[in-house]
């Protein structure tokens, strides 16, 4: 076993491209990494630290990616906001009842009471403006 000389994890020793970050281990030979200050690389092993990978390094730079990851803990929070939401909804349809009219096409018009300046025929009992009862 030896460490990646890209990502320092573990891999055979005989391996030619780290399994971790995918970085080819040999080009011609064995390949080489210049070496950085001390200043770079301890902000390196903070983002390694961090769950970062080494994506690209070369003699200039280094290119470090931290892969985005599923969160359940958001997943769940948003099930719950927008179920909550929709069950709501659903309880809310489920309670409504069907609005049926009937309309009686013999009948002839009767005149209807009169209330905050509405006509109102005989089966109506209060008005829907004042909620006073039609007399």
């Amino acid at each position: 076993m030896k460490k990646c000389p890209y990502c320092a994890e573990e891999i055979q020793g005989e391996a030619i491209k780290c399994k971790h970050c995918g970085e080819s281990l040999v080009s011609g030979g064995v390949a080489t990494i210049a070496p950085t200050s001390d200043y770079a690389q301890k902000k390196i092993d903070s983002y390694l630290k961090q769950g970062f990978q080494i994506k690209f390094k070369d003699e200039k730079r280094v290119q470090l990616v931290k892969r985005k990851h599923f969160s359940f803990g958001w997943a769940l929070f948003w099930l719950l906001f927008m179920g909550i939401g929709l069950l709501v909804y659903i309880i809310y349809y489920l309670a409504k009842s069907d609005e049926v009219v009937t309309i009686n096409l013999t009948e002839k018009k009767v005149p209807g009471k009169m209330c905050c300046g509405k006509e109102y025929d005989t089966t109506w009992k209060v008005c829907l403006s004042c909620g006073k009862p039609l007399v």
